[in-house]
């Protein structure tokens, strides 16, 4: 998969999109900063020259459309091995799109799909990561960190080209099972909010329950008070700590 590195675009993710239904193959774009970069649910990522990592991936797999939101978590995996590979810290996944480390996020993932009549045309994930930030605007500053303010040292191009070969190999895996099923038991054992009491926020409803994990579809599951199981799949969904962020 081609890698192409730029200093600067309005967003990784909506180039790939365009480029995308101009007919492109399979690439990975890399910028040093974004004037545009958006996060879940239409939030702004702060994306200044040199501070992160903001790179997206264009993949056109030829898999049924309900299984295109597996792909973030895919990335969430993958960038979990990368990062520990290029700096030593050991992550844990906030489902369904966050990488966090002490209870705070230092990345995020982004996906977008391009659909045609009832078929999956291509798949975009982004996916960005703190890396050299010391301050952080005052609205995330209790909730936000990054890999240097972990203590980390790295080379920005070994991590960069350690998550594109750790996303190609959960890919490969992906494409050939068509199921979520052989990473469940992974994803579980590093996601934080497995057995938490969380906050399920949906348009117009907010509820608590306790996180009993994802299932082989990637959908998360939770117990709510009356003893009642229910399955949440992501998208216009978030999920938060009661008394947090996770």
């Amino acid at each position: 998969m081609n890698i192409e590195r730029i200093e600067t675009i309005d967003s990784t993710n909506e180039e790939l999109i365009r480029r995308g239904r101009e007919g492109a193959m399979p690439q990975v774009l890399i910028a040093k900063e974004q004037t545009a970069g958006r996060g879940r649910l239409g939030r702004t990522w702060v994306s200044k020259k040199g501070d992160g990592l903001y790179m997206s991936i264009l993949v056109r797999p030829d898999i049924p459309l309900e299984k295109a939101p597996l792909l973030s978590l895919i990335m969430g995996l993958a960038a979990h091995d990368a990062v520990k590979e290029a700096t030593g810290i050991d992550t844990r996944l906030k489902w369904p799109n966050d990488l966090v480390i002490d209870g705070k996020k230092v990345a995020g993932i982004l996906a977008a799909s391009e659909i045609e009549g009832s078929s999956l045309k291509f798949i975009v994930i982004g996916i960005g990561i703190n890396m050299f930030q010391e301050l952080f605007p005052e609205e995330i500053s209790a909730t936000a960190t990054s890999l240097r303010l972990n203590g980390a040292k790295f080379n920005r191009e070994d991590l960069e080209n350690s998550i594109v070969k750790s996303f190609n190999r959960y890919y490969d895996i992906f494409i050939r099972e068509e199921s979520f099923r052989a990473f469940t038991e992974e994803y579980n054992s590093l996601t934080v909010n497995v057995g938490r009491r969380v906050r399920v926020i949906e348009p117009g409803n907010e509820y608590e329950a306790d996180s009993m994990g994802v299932n082989e579809d990637g959908e998360l599951l939770v117990r709510l008070d009356n003893g009642e199981t229910k399955t949440i799949r992501s998208g216009e969904v978030s999920v938060r700590g009661v008394y947090g962020y996770v």
